[in-house]
């Protein structure tokens, strides 16, 4: 008995893993979302992605397939929205099974998460927003939320498209670029 339930332990430890969304960074109901995984050479060559959430008032129907057939060792996939978009709120999991006609045969399960309307942007790591200029910022260091429909730039720095030909220079777009270079080609 022991030796059972040790096994099935170190068989579930070895195999497929959802390494995002997490707990702590879940998705946007804006777009495609990102899926990240790990495998060892013994998972299933291919999987099908599923959404669930046990709340009903959240999403009304369980077992939301977003992908078939997804190459497990490709490590990351992009999922686009469903056709009705994304659903909003909490107790979101993602479910990695078999094909599509076995939900209930999970491969891999993740954490569960957020699926929000707006993008956040934490500490440790960064996200990018363009504005309707052309000009792109990425938000570092800050916390909290960032509203893709806000106009405030505050703490957001233009990105630099080529630090290895041009290290230190910052390249704009749009229209603040094109009045930078008339005002260098004037003076």
């Amino acid at each position: 008995m022991r030796a059972a339930v040790l096994l099935a332990l170190a068989a579930s430890a070895l195999a497929y893993q959802v390494t995002f969304p997490t707990a702590t960074e879940g998705w946007s109901a804006e777009g495609s979302n990102k899926l990240t995984w790990q495998m060892v050479n013994t998972d299933a060559a291919n999987f099908t992605v599923f959404l669930t959430n046990e709340d009903r008032s959240v999403m009304a129907t369980n077992n939301l397939e977003l992908a078939a057939l997804v190459v497990g060792s490709d490590g990351t996939a992009t999922l686009n929205p469903p056709s009705a978009g994304w659903p909003k709120g909490g107790g979101f999991r993602v479910n990695l099974c078999r094909d599509p006609q076995s939900p209930t045969t999970i491969l891999a399960q993740s954490d569960q998460f957020n699926i929000t309307s707006s993008t956040s942007a934490t500490s440790s790591g960064s996200k990018t927003l363009n504005t309707h200029t052309g000009t792109t910022f990425i938000a570092t260091g800050t916390s909290g939320s960032v509203d893709s429909s806000s106009t405030s730039t505050d703490d957001l720095s233009p990105v630099s498209t080529s630090n290895a030909a041009m290290p230190g220079v910052v390249v704009q777009g749009g229209l603040m670029g094109a009045l930078a270079v008339i005002g260098a080609l004037l003076a």
